[in-house]
């Protein structure tokens, strides 16, 4: 997994298409950082 040596905020994920500011975004969700806003799903799969 690797996950040791990554930030527990990326959940371990080494995905380049996955943004470093969005800490809580998982690996199974796309990053939605410009649209984060009207997605409620950002809040509850934190």
């Amino acid at each position: 997994m690797g996950h040791l040596e990554q930030p527990p905020g990326r959940m371990g994920s080494k995905a380049p298409s996955l943004p470093q500011p969005a800490r809580h975004r998982q690996p199974s969700e796309p990053p939605e950082a410009p649209s984060h806003g009207q997605h409620p799903t950002h809040r509850m799969g934190a």
